[in-house]
């Protein structure tokens, strides 16, 4: 029997009490609790590849200066952007391995659905900003 379930305090003690008498006591039982988190949303995820492909066209097409004044290009593709941006402006971890400091990057698959709007906030700032770049949310897309 395996049950994921979520509940609210008002509906705990009917269902705690109904769970632990259907159980087969004869056997051991692992119990493990816990907090329910909304994952991010499939459309914030659609949305947000649309603006990294986006973002990876506007740089692809944007002329840049050097130091010196002269001008080039940078060819970047969409999965990049999307590497560039969980890197930097997603959520990570520094850990020292013995005597390498390693960053640990969060998977956008694990973050919260508050996480995903405050990640999408800086991507959409630091397009503004630094690329002068608007990347518009569309209606449907703003879960």
């Amino acid at each position: 029997m395996n049950k994921n379930v979520s509940i609210n305090q008002n509906q705990f003690s009917a269902w705690a009490a109904r769970m632990l008498t259907e159980l087969d006591w004869s056997k051991p039982w692992e119990f493990t609790w816990k907090r329910f988190r909304v994952p991010r949303s499939l459309d914030q995820n659609a949305l947000w590849h649309v603006w990294f492909q986006e973002v990876a066209e506007h740089i692809s097409s944007t002329e840049l200066l050097d130091e010196d004044g002269t001008p080039y290009t940078v060819d970047i593709s969409a999965d990049e952007v999307k590497h560039l941006c969980k890197s930097t402006l997603g959520y990570s971890r520094q850990l020292i391995l013995g005597s390498k400091e390693v960053t640990l990057v969060k998977d956008t698959r694990d973050y919260t659905h508050e996480e995903g709007k405050a990640f999408q906030a800086r991507v959409q700032a630091w397009a503004a900003t630094d690329l002068n770049l608007e990347l518009k949310i569309k209606e449907k897309n703003q879960s």
